[in-house]
């Protein structure tokens, strides 16, 4: 009898091991396509590099690359590609990464201008003081104008009051990140600035536009 409650336990112990392995979050590396900056001219080799996020070094990663127009000249099957840029045309290069667990994402894409009129930034809003006394308003256009534009980056500006400037830095990108949760976590970039001026900017960067200087 001893013999047989000690296989029981013993079963029960592993599988409740095994589940509680099975049920652990996997965190999954973010994967980004980084391209040229600025307008490519027709004709002319752009390259593209694949970036995979921290835990990535772990994985045997495999690259495939696709893009929508023009040719791939050399960097398939590696993290970094170059491709002849096509006619007057937009160019989306997109990559997937085989080799982490199916639960993560494994595509990620960067268009390229080619031979266009060059983008510009577009200033969205600009906040000063608290975050928490502006409008909910002011938030939800933010959130509209970067759904018209998915491919485009919203870059926020942000620096903290002269005083407990780390605190007041922390509680607008808490106070932000809020009313933008529509978004995601991707098309977003914080940058700090080292000023005191207790203010954030919010300027939305399409494909090969320059970033604004704050």
């Amino acid at each position: 009898m001893r013999n047989f409650l000690a296989i029981v336990v013993s079963i029960f112990v592993f599988c409740m091991s095994a589940f509680s392995q099975t049920s652990e979050k996997i965190a999954c590396p973010s994967i980004f396509v980084y391209g040229p900056a600025g307008i490519v001219n027709t004709g002319d080799i752009a390259s593209f590099t694949a970036n995979v996020g921290l835990g990535g070094e772990k994985y045997n990663l495999k690259y495939t690359w696709s893009v929508s127009a023009g040719d791939i000249v050399s960097g398939q099957g590696t993290d970094s590609i170059s491709v002849r840029v096509p006619e007057r045309e937009n160019l989306t290069v997109t990559v997937e990464v085989d080799g982490m667990p199916d639960e993560c994402e494994k595509t990620s894409s960067e268009t390229q201008g080619c031979g266009l009129k060059t983008p510009e930034a577009i200033l969205v809003d600009e906040f000063r003081g608290s975050i928490e006394k502006v409008s909910g308003d002011r938030l939800v256009k933010i959130v509209e104008a970067a759904k018209s534009q998915p491919d485009a980056q919203l870059y926020i500006f942000l620096s903290g009051s002269a005083k407990n400037t780390t605190r007041s830095l922390r509680r607008k990108m808490v106070a932000i990140a809020n009313g933008l949760k529509q978004l995601h976590d991707r098309q977003i970039t914080y940058v700090t600035l080292t000023k005191n001026n207790d203010i954030a900017i919010v300027w939305l960067v399409p494909p090969g536009a320059s970033l604004p200087i704050p």
